[in-house]
């Protein structure tokens, strides 16, 4: 036992909590390199995916995990688990394509790297919600899901209305008040108002409403997790397929950032125009462009020639066909040794940690911000906010007025 009462196991846990609380929070990112998606024809294992090992989510998470691996294999299998996986990989992907457009801005030049906050809010929550499941807190889980449809619509919301208004008005705004638009508002400006989008708009609206009956509100008995689960915490054979639903839900999500970001669907070499100093976001490579299309499985076609109709994707292509190709020394002419160390090739290694580092940066700045916080004085009394007679003085106070 140590001084503290505690035995030596419990202390080092304590001690290592409150290196990490008084550290500097740190952010990991990574890049898987495909060296020719064409044959990429299985997805990585579902771990991977998220960036996640075995011993950080627990033993009996990584066995669930692994028995539905091995059902994914199975001759007999329908391929629902391997086309999730796929979904899960295209979201994670499409984020290379998110630019970072100068528009007005009274309150942050940073607003070009907030504006992504909500995608990377919303892909930890997805993690969040699919490790819920996978621990038996199913009830925990679809709150999750709900709250990543909202992240995912909001994000899609601001990206367009800063575009239409040339200006982060109206994001800056909610990051203000903290008082974003109605859902209906927000729907209506998550996609484009168009016939082939009115199904994907109508879809996710039908996931807001079901998602509220299920999980976001008190539910009927119909929804109720102890139907199949006798105690939080506990896995079961229905349980554990949880993972449809967030399949589904995800699937919507996708279609609307589909949608929304045409130049998705068409891979181009920006490396070899620009070097290690392309623009950031805007274009996306083969391996991106292949998962969105195994995502898609037999609509690829039909969003393909949406994304086909783009003035804008036109305008991008034509704009990076205009720029000659580099050779191989003038691409490793734009490395930054000082930074990045030494190239060793530019294939894969070079690219691979560029874009690695892009992710991570985008990531870092979409949530640093300091005027979000909340200014306090350490030397300010803090109510009793546990005391009935602090709450009979608000009564008071607000019955008055």
């Amino acid at each position: 036992m140590t001084e503290s009462g505690l035995n030596d196991r419990q202390q080092a846990l304590l001690d290592r909590l409150v290196s990490e609380a008084n550290g500097p929070l740190s952010t990991s990112s990574y890049y898987g390199i495909k060296v020719d998606p064409s044959k990429w024809e299985a997805p990585d294992s579902l771990l991977d995916i998220l960036g996640l090992s075995a011993e950080s989510v627990g033993e009996e998470t990584s066995e669930v995990i692994e028995l539905h691996e091995a059902l994914g294999k199975r001759e007999e299998d329908d391929g629902d688990w391997d086309d999730f996986k796929w979904k899960l990989t295209a979201f994670h992907e499409l984020q290379d394509v998110f630019d970072t457009p100068i528009l007005l801005s009274q309150d942050s030049s940073l607003n070009l790297f907030h504006l992504w906050y909500f995608y990377f809010e919303s892909w930890h929550l997805l993690k969040e919600s699919i490790l819920c499941g996978f621990k038996g807190l199913y009830a925990a889980s679809n709150s999750v899901l709900r709250l990543f449809l909202e992240f995912s619509v909001l994000q899609l919301y601001y990206y367009n209305v800063s575009h239409e208004t040339s200006s982060y008005e109206r994001l800056e705004r909610y990051f203000r008040d903290r008082i974003h638009p109605s859902w209906h508002t927000a729907l209506q400006k998550a996609v484009p108002k168009d016939s082939f989008c009115k199904p994907i708009k109508v879809r996710l609206d039908f996931h807001f409403k079901a998602l509220s009956d299920s999980a976001a509100h008190s539910y009927h008995p119909t929804f109720s997790p102890r139907r199949y689960s006798s105690e939080p915490g506990h896995t079961s054979i229905e349980g554990i397929f949880f993972w449809q639903l967030t399949r589904m839900v995800l699937q919507a999500v996708l279609w609307a950032y589909y949608v929304t970001f045409p130049m998705l669907f068409f891979p181009c070499d920006a490396l070899r125009k620009f070097g290690f100093n392309g623009p950031v976001g805007l274009f996306v490579d083969e391996k991106c462009t292949t998962v969105v299309k195994r995502s898609l499985a037999d609509d690829h076609r039909a969003f393909l020639d949406y994304a086909g109709l783009s003035e804008n994707a036109e305008g991008l292509k034509s704009w990076l066909n205009s720029h000659p190709d580099l050779t191989d020394s003038e691409i490793a002419a734009t490395w930054n040794t000082d930074e990045d160390g030494e190239l060793k090739r530019i294939f894969p290694e070079g690219y691979a940690k560029q874009m690695a580092k892009l992710r991570a940066l985008r990531n870092t700045l979409a949530l640093s911000s300091p005027e979000w916080e909340t200014k306090h004085d350490d030397k300010a009394d803090v109510p009793d906010v546990f005391s009935y007679e602090r709450w009979k003085k608000v009564y008071s106070y607000t019955t008055k007025k």
